[in-house]
C-alpha cells in the first residue's frame, strides 16, 4: 500500500546498517516499516527490507521535519520528545540511556537545522522518563505533560487555524484523504480468504482449525491475536505477522463488498536447539545443565530431546517424540536420577538418604499450544535405596526397600506467566493423577490393606498479581497432594522442603524455611503467600510465608477446620534477587518451625534452571 493512501499521509525514517544512509519508508507494509523505524540496536533485531538491513532512524535523523517538507507540507508543527536537562555521568548507566545520548549527539546538527523548518516547535517535559517508559503510570504522566505544554502554544496554533480558514475562504473542517481506517478493537470484519504462507497445505489447515479461523465468519482483533498466540505456542516459528486487506472481489451489483482477506506470514524456526548452563546453590553445589533438541522446532515428524544435569545429584532425560499436529504427540521417554541428600524427621533426625531410580514411560501429549499442556500415559519405575547410608534408621527394610511400580497417569497444566522467574501477572497451575501398582508388594503392605496399590492427586497453583503494573507483586500459592491407599515406600510419601519443587522426589512440595527434606502426613497441603517488591531496576526483595494444612482432618474428622491448619509446621523467608544476564542471583534468609524443632538458615543460588 502507498502510505499516502492512509487517512493521514505517513512516512517513517530508518537507518540502513549496511551503508549508514537514511531511508525514508513511504510504501509497502506499514507495520513492517514501523518495526524497522523503531529497531533500537541492542534491544530489537534489525529488519530486512529488500537489500537493506534497517534499524532505528534516530541514528541519522531524530527530528525529520525535512521529510515532511519534501512530502509537500506547507505548515509544520514539530513535537520534539527530547530531554533538555543537563546530563551527568550518573545519567548514563544503562544501555537505553547511553543509546539515547548517542542519538542526541550524532544528530544534533541536523536536529537544529530541522527545528528552523517548524512553524510551531513544542518540547514537552519528559524529565524522569526514558525511551522504555511504557508503564501505564508513565504514559499517563507524559500525556498530561504534553497536553499542558501544547496549551502554552494555544494562540500560535489558533493563528495557524485562522490563516488556513482565510486562505480557503471558509472554515476548514477535518478532512481525510481516504476513508477512515477500521478500528479492529471495536469493529469486526468478514473474512473472505485466509492464507498462511510458508507452511504445507495440511499444516495450514491444522493451524486454521486450531486458531478457529474460518472463511465466511466475522472476527475482531482479539480473535486474530488469539489465533496468532496459538501459532506462536507451537514453538515452530521465529516470526509471525498478519495483514488484513479489503478484498478485491465484488458483489452481484458490482459494488465493492465489505469482505476482507487475511494473510499470515510465518518464518519457520531453525529445527535444532542447544542450551548450556551453569548453576550453583548451597544445597547441591555446582551443576552443569545441558539441553539438546534435534528437530525440536520441527512442525511434524520425529524429534529427540536430551536434558541432563551433571552435579552431585545427576539427572538425565531422553525423550523421543513423533509429532502429528492433526492428532497429537506420541512420546517415549527414559529418566535416570541419582540422589543423595539429608532428611529431617521425628524419628530420623539428620539422616542421610541416597537412592537411584530408572523410569521408562510412554505417553500421548497434546501438540503443544500456548499456555496449555496435557499428557496421558503409562510409566514403569524402578527405585533402589542405598541402605549403607541408613544404618540404624527405622523400618528401613520396609520404607526404603527397592520398589518397582507401574503407573498410569494423567497430567494437565496451564501457564500464562509473562516471565519465567520474575513474573508480574498470570497463572501457573497443574494437576496430576497417578495410580501406582506395586509389582512386588511386601507382606506388611498387604496386611495393612493397601494391596500394593495407591492413588495420587498432585496439585499446585500460583497466581501473580501486580496492582496497576506497579512495583509490588502479590503471589498466592498452593502445593499439595491427596493420597488414597497406604504407600509403603519413601518415594511415595508426602515430602516437603526446599525452594525447588520436585528437587529430590517428583512429589516433593516446596517449603520456605526448610532447606532439607522432611516427610508430612498424607493429604497435606502447603499454603504460601509471597510479597515481592521491585525496589530498583532488576533488584527485587521478596517476603515469604507458608504453613501446612492436613486434609485428612477435613475428610475424616467431621470437617474440623481448626485442626486442619497445622501452624506447628510453618516457615518464613526474606529473599533478595537480582535478574542478571547470566541468570537470577538470590540470597534467602529463612526460618521454619516443624515437627523436629526450629530451623534458621541461608540459601544462595545463581543461574537458570532447565
Amino acid at each position: 500500500m502507498d502510505f499516502n493512501d492512509l487517512p493521514i499521509p505517513f512516512a517513517c525514517v530508518a537507518t540502513d546498517m549496511i551503508t549508514g544512509d537514511e531511508v525514508v519508508l513511504r510504501s509497502g507494509s506499514v507495520p513492517t516499516a514501523m518495526r524497522a523505524s523503531m529497531a533500537i540496536p541492542g534491544l530489537f533485531s534489525p529488519v530486512a527490507i529488500g537489500d537493506k538491513l534497517l534499524v532505528d532512524g534516530g541514528l541519522v535523523n531524530n527530528f525529520p521535519a525535512d521529510v515532511l517538507k519534501e512530502m509537500g507540507a506547507d505548515i509544520i508543527i514539530g513535537v520534539e520528545v527530547t530531554s533538555t536537562k543537563d546530563v551527568t555521568i550518573d545519567d548514563l548507566k544503562s544501555l537505553p540511556q547511553l543509546f539515547a545520548r548517542l542519538v542526541i549527539n550524532s544528530t544534533s546538527a541536523k536536529r537544529v537545522e530541522n527545528r528552523s523548518l517548524c512553524n510551531v516547535h513544542i518540547i514537552p517535559d519528559v524529565s524522569g522518563f526514558g525511551m522504555l517508559s511504557f508503564k501505564s503510570d508513565a504514559i499517563d504522566t507524559l500525556v498530561s505533560r504534553g497536553y499542558k505544554r501544547a496549551n502554552e502554544f494555544h494562540d500560535q496554533l489558533l493563528a495557524i487555524k485562522q490563516a488556513v480558514d482565510a486562505s480557503a475562504g471558509h472554515p476548514v473542517g477535518k478532512t481525510l484523504r481516504a476513508p477512515r481506517a477500521m478500528n479492529l478493537t471495536q469493529e469486526d470484519v468478514l473474512l473472505q480468504t485466509i492464507t498462511i504462507n510458508s507452511v504445507s497445505d495440511r499444516d495450514g489447515r491444522w493451524l486454521r482449525r486450531k486458531g478457529n479461523l474460518v472463511a465466511g465468519n466475522r472476527y475482531t482483533q482479539d480473535d486474530f491475536e488469539q489465533a496468532i498466540n496459538v501459532f506462536r505456542g507451537t514453538g515452530c516459528f521465529d516470526e509471525i505477522t498478519y495483514q488484513i486487506k479489503e478484498s478485491d472481489s465484488s458483489n452481484l451489483n458490482n459494488q465493492l463488498s465489505d469482505t476482507y482477506d487475511l494473510t499470515v506470514n510465518v518464518k519457520p524456526a531453525k529445527p535444532h536447539v542447544f542450551g548450556l548452563g551453569l548453576r550453583y546453590d548451597t544445597e547441591e553445589g555446582a551443576a552443569l545443565l545441558l539441553n539438546l533438541g534435534l528437530n525440536e522446532k520441527k512442525f511434524t515428524g520425529s524429534r529427540l530431546n536430551l536434558n541432563a544435569k551433571l552435579s552431585y545429584n545427576p539427572k538425565i532425560n531422553v525423550t523421543y517424540t513423533y509429532a502429528v499436529p492433526s492428532l497429537a504427540n506420541f512420546n517415549v521417554a527414559y529418566d535416570y536420577r541419582n540422589e543423595y541428600f539429608r532428611i529431617e524427621g521425628a524419628n530420623n533426625r539428620g539422616m542421610n538418604m541416597s537412592y537411584y531410580q530408572h523410569k521408562a514411560s510412554g505417553y500421548i501429549s497434546q501438540f503443544h499450544l500456548l499456555n496449555f499442556s496435557t499428557k496421558v500415559g503409562l510409566s514403569y519405575t524402578n527405585t533402589n535405596y542405598d541402605f549403607s547410608s541408613m544404618e540404624g534408621s527405622f523400618l528401613d527394610t520396609l520404607v526404603f526397600a527397592q520398589n518397582k511400580l507401574v503407573t498410569p497417569f494423567v497430567n494437565l497444566a496451564y501457564d500464562n506467566l509473562d516471565d519465567t522467574y520474575f513474573a508480574k501477572r498470570g497463572i501457573k497451575t497443574s494437576l496430576t493423577a497417578r495410580y501406582h501398582i506395586d509389582l512386588h508388594p511386601s507382606e506388611i503392605a498387604l496386611d495393612e490393606g493397601s494391596k500394593g496399590r495407591c492413588f495420587y492427586l498432585l496439585y499446585d497453583f500460583q497466581s501473580y498479581l501486580t496492582p496497576r503494573n506497579g512495583k509490588f507483586t502479590f503471589i498466592p500459592q498452593v502445593y499439595g497432594m491427596y493420597v488414597s491407599g497406604l504407600p509403603m515406600y519413601y518415594n511415595l510419601w508426602t515430602i516437603y522442603g526446599g525452594e525447588v519443587a520436585g528437587r529430590h522426589f517428583d512429589t516433593q512440595l516446596p517449603f520456605v524455611g526448610l532447606t532439607s527434606v522432611s516427610n508430612a502426613f498424607n493429604n497435606s497441603t502447603v499454603f504460601r503467600l509471597d510479597l515481592r517488591y521491585n525496589f530498583y531496576g532488576r533488584h527485587y526483595l521478596t517476603a515469604m510465608y507458608n504453613f501446612m494444612a492436613h486434609l485428612q482432618y477435613l475428610l475424616y474428622y467431621q470437617f474440623s477446620l481448626p485442626d486442619a491448619f497445622d501452624f506447628n509446621v510453618q516457615g518464613a523467608g526474606l529473599k533478595y534477587s537480582y535478574a542478571s544476564a547470566l541468570g537470577p542471583i538470590s540470597l534467602t534468609a529463612n526460618w521454619s518451625k516443624t515437627n523436629v524443632g526450629q530451623h534458621f538458615g541461608l540459601y544462595f543460588s545463581f543461574g537458570y534452571t532447565f
